[in-house]
């Protein structure tokens, strides 16, 4: 599968409704590692480090907002 298949069937994978449980551990692994790499960057540089702490936080909570709407949707699933 070329890269035109690969892009073809993520944006399908996002854009069909009912598919967003699969999609949240795709973005919890990406935000993971956003968060690994922030952090090596902010012991690395620590002239910088202050702004990518506060990078890592808003990660951070980008991460559990994600999850935590996630979790609300599968409970109100469960309800109906």
């Amino acid at each position: 599968m070329g890269a035109d298949g690969v892009t073809d069937a993520l944006s399908d994978l996002i854009l069909t409704p009912g598919n967003g449980h699969k999609v949240v551990p795709i973005i919890n692994a990406a935000l993971i590692a956003l968060m690994t790499m922030l952090l090596y960057c902010a012991f690395k540089w620590s002239a910088i480090a202050a702004h990518l702490y506060t990078m890592v936080a808003l990660a951070l909570g980008l991460l559990l907002s994600v999850n935590w709407f996630s979790a609300e949707l599968r409970k109100e699933a469960k309800r109906s």
